[in-house]
C-alpha cells in the first residue's frame, strides 16, 4: 500500500510539475486556440475577396425576378377598331437576365433577356391566357481608338491575386508575433517574480533577525528602521511582481485558449542566417502592384472623358404568343461607328486633368513609400544584429554573473561584505538576466518584421514548425 501512495504521489508531482516546451506551445498555437477559428475566418474573407476580384475578368451577371404582377390601364378618350375604350389588364410574372463582359481585346459585350408569362391577358377586347413574351438584347462594341477596360480588369485581378498571398503570409507572420510576444513576457514575469521572491525571502530572514537585535540592544532605531524599509520596499516588489505574473498566466491562458501549468525557461529563436543577403522583395512588390493598380483605376476614370473611337454591332430578337424560345425571331440590327469627343465638355475635360493629377499624385507617394520601406529594412537589419549580438554577449557573462552572485550572497551570510555590496552585485545580475529576455524578445520580433519585408515565411515556419 505504501508503495503505490508513493506511485501515485510521484505521478501527481510529475503532472502537475510539467512544463510546456516552446514547440508544444507553438502547435496549442496553430493548432488548437482560437488563431485556429480566427486563421479559417481570415481564409474564408479572403476567398470571397479572390471571388470578387475574379468577378473582373468573368461575365458579370445580374437576375431579377418579378412576383406576380396585376396591372390595369384604362384610356376612354382613346378608342380601337372595334370603337371599344382602349383598355388592358394582364396578371403576369417575369423574369430578366442582365449580363455584361469586358474582354482583353477591347471589346464589351453586353446582353439582356426579359421574360414575362400572362397568365391572363386582355388588351382592347383581345383576351388569352397563357401568353408568354420574350426579348433578347445583345450589343458589342469593339473599341478601335480608347482605354481597353478589359485589358486593365485583367491586370488588377492578377496584381490583387498577387497582393492577397503578399497579405496571407504576413497574416501569419503576424500570428507568430503574437505567440512570442505572449510568451517571452511570461517567461520576464515569471523570472522577475522567482528573483523577487528569492530577495524577499532573504531580506525577511535579515529583518526578523535586525528586529530580534534591535530587542536585545544590539541595534539602534535608525538600523532597525532602515532594515526595515528595505524590507518593506522588497515586500511590495514582491507581491506587485506576483501579480503580474498572475495576470501574464490568465492572459497566455486566454491566448492559448487552454490552462497550463508552466512553460520552460527556452525559446526557440529565429535563425539569423536566413536574413542574410535578402531584401525587402515582398514589401517592395506589394507597392508595385498597388502603384499599378492606381494606372489602372487612373485608365479607368480617363475612358470616361476620353476621345473614344467604336464600332457598335446590337440586334434585338423577340417574340409574343404561345411559343416558347424556339419562337423567336430576329426583330431588327444596327451597325454603326462613333467618335466621341469630349472636349466641348468642360465637365469631362476636368475629369480628364483631375484623373491625371491624381494618379500623378499617388506615383509620388508610393515612390516615396518604396523608398521609406528600403530605409526601414537597412534599420531593422541593423536592429537584428545588434540584438543578435547582444544575446552572443549575455550567454557569455550571464553565467559569470551568476557565478559571482552565488559567491557574494555566501561571504555576505558570512559577514564579509555589507548589504550595500550585495544588493549591487544582485542587481547587476537581476538586470542582466531580465534584459537578455528583453533582447530575446526584440529580436525574434524584428525577425518577424523582417520575414513580412522579405516575403519568407516558409523558411521561417520550416525551421520553427
Amino acid at each position: 500500500m505504501k508503495k503505490l501512495y508513493l506511485v501515485l504521489f510521484v505521478a501527481i508531482f510529475v503532472i502537475t510539475s510539467y512544463s510546456m516546451t516552446f514547440q508544444e506551445y507553438l502547435d496549442i498555437v496553430f493548432e488548437k486556440s482560437d488563431i485556429k477559428r480566427d486563421v479559417k475566418l481570415y481564409k474564408k474573407r479572403n476567398h470571397y475577396d479572390n471571388l470578387n476580384n475574379l468577378s473582373m475578368i468573368i461575365p458579370r451577371a445580374d437576375i431579377n425576378i418579378n412576383i406576380p404582377e396585376y396591372s390595369y390601364y384604362d384610356e376612354t378618350e382613346y378608342l380601337d377598331e372595334q370603337n371599344n375604350a382602349y383598355s388592358s389588364e394582364n396578371l403576369s410574372y417575369g423574369a430578366n437576365v442582365s449580363i455584361s463582359q469586358y474582354l482583353p481585346t477591347n471589346t464589351e459585350i453586353n446582353s439582356k433577356l426579359y421574360y414575362n408569362y400572362y397568365q391572363n391577358y386582355r388588351e382592347a377586347g383581345y383576351e388569352k391566357d397563357g401568353l408568354s413574351g420574350q426579348t433578347l438584347e445583345f450589343t458589342i462594341n469593339q473599341n478601335i481608338w480608347g482605354t481597353n477596360k478589359g485589358f486593365h480588369y485583367y491586370k488588377i485581378w492578377r496584381n490583387e491575386s498577387k497582393i492577397n498571398n503578399i497579405q496571407n503570409d504576413r497574416y501569419n507572420l503576424e500570428i507568430l508575433k503574437e505567440a512570442y510576444t505572449n510568451y517571452i513576457d511570461y517567461l520576464i514575469a515569471k523570472r522577475n517574480y522567482l528573483l523577487n521572491k528569492k530577495m524577499y525571502e532573504r531580506y525577511r530572514d535579515i529583518y526578523e533577525s535586525a528586529k530580534n537585535k534591535y530587542k536585545m540592544g544590539l541595534f539602534d532605531l535608525i538600523t532597525y528602521n532602515r532594515v526595515k524599509k528595505e524590507y518593506k520596499f522588497y515586500e511590495l516588489d514582491f507581491n506587485d511582481s506576483k501579480r503580474k505574473l498572475k495576470s501574464q498566466k490568465q492572459s497566455l491562458e486566454m491566448f492559448l485558449n487552454t490552462e497550463f501549468n508552466d512553460i520552460e525557461f527556452s525559446v526557440e529563436n529565429i535563425g539569423y542566417d536566413i536574413f542574410e543577403g535578402k531584401q525587402p522583395e515582398a514589401r517592395i512588390t506589394e507597392k508595385k502592384l498597388e502603384f499599378d493598380n492606381a494606372y489602372r483605376n487612373y485608365k479607368f476614370n480617363k475612358a470616361n472623358s476620353e476621345v473614344k473611337l467604336y464600332a457598335s454591332i446590337s440586334s434585338k430578337y423577340s417574340n409574343f404568343g404561345e411559343e416558347d424560345f424556339s419562337g423567336i425571331e430576329n426583330d431588327n440590327y444596327s451597325i454603326s461607328m462613333t467618335l466621341s469627343i469630349p472636349f466641348a465638355n468642360l465637365s469631362k475635360v476636368s475629369s480628364l486633368n483631375n484623373a491625371e493629377i491624381n494618379y500623378l499624385i499617388e506615383k509620388y507617394k508610393k515612390e516615396d513609400e518604396i523608398e521609406n520601406i528600403r530605409i526601414n529594412y537597412k534599420n531593422l537589419k541593423s536592429d537584428l544584429k545588434n540584438y543578435h549580438e547582444k544575446l552572443a554577449l549575455y550567454d557569455d557573462i550571464l553565467p559569470d554573473l551568476k557565478e559571482n552572485y552565488n559567491i557574494s550572497l555566501k561571504r555576505f551570510n558570512m559577514g564579509m561584505i555589507t548589504l550595500e555590496e550585495l544588493r549591487s552585485i544582485e542587481n547587476e545580475y537581476i538586470n542582466a538576466e531580465l534584459n537578455y529576455l528583453r533582447a530575446l524578445k526584440n529580436y525574434n520580433l524584428t525577425a518577424i518584421e523582417l520575414g513580412k519585408y522579405i516575403g519568407n515565411i516558409d523558411k521561417i515556419m520550416e525551421e520553427l514548425l
